[in-house]
């Protein structure tokens, strides 16, 4: 889908910004990432999503399968397992397999964990950490960029700096929730929609179905 949309995003008519307000836009960007990074949380615990998140990906970067395969002997073996009461079984955490081959099924969709194992496998818990903050900051760039498309280049800026202090986004941006992979690819489609539109209305057909296309496969 990536290579995808690179292909089709070829077609698309470039859209001009004044100086000022493409640099601006870069800048409030660039501070978000570094401000969401550097006070971000260490949440590794499961007790809500971003810490299912996190250990399904430190898993996954070193076991690279689902269901996770746990030996029966860590726990005391199969006839402990057998006892009534006695499971696997956690938050965010599924028991399932038998007590010979037992197993724990992670709770939430496979793929932002898949994404946060490969920081994990590039640059363990400091890359992963900051990860989710580095995408807060294409988040805050795509929704001033939708922002100039729409309401004009000097209200792009204002758009991004509102955004970047919106506290729940804030919150998702400082551990690795799913939000923080959805929310740069949700600005990037409102923002090829948009010019997908404006194409469309004055009968400039290529760039409008590359567009298009991009939004699609976002």
């Amino acid at each position: 889908l990536a290579f995808l949309s690179l292909w089709a995003s070829g077609g698309v008519r470039p859209q001009p910004l004044p100086v000022w307000s493409a640099v601006a836009l870069v800048a409030l960007s660039l501070g978000t990432a570094l401000w969401t990074g550097l006070t971000h949380s260490e949440q590794v615990l499961p007790r809500r999503d971003s810490g299912s998140y996190l250990q399904s990906a430190v898993e996954l970067a070193s076991g690279h399968a689902r269901p996770i395969q746990v030996p029966a002997e860590s726990v005391g073996g199969t006839d402990v397992l057998r006892i009534p009461g006695v499971t696997l079984g956690s938050p965010a955490f599924y028991a399932t397999g038998t007590p010979e081959h037992p197993t724990v099924q992670p709770q939430f969709p496979v793929g932002p964990s898949a994404w946060y194992s490969v920081a994990w496998w590039v640059g363990g818990a400091t890359a992963t950490f900051w990860v989710p903050a580095l995408l807060f900051g294409l988040s805050v760039l795509g929704v001033g960029l939708l922002g100039g498309l729409l309401a004009g280049a000097r209200w792009g800026p204002l758009a991004a700096l509102a955004t970047a202090l919106v506290f729940p986004l804030v919150h998702v941006a400082r551990s690795t929730y799913s939000e923080s992979l959805a929310l740069p690819v949700l600005a990037a489609a409102l923002v090829a929609v948009t010019m997908a539109a404006r194409a469309a209305r004055v009968a400039d057909i290529g760039p409008a179905r590359s567009a298009a296309v991009v939004a699609g496969l976002l």
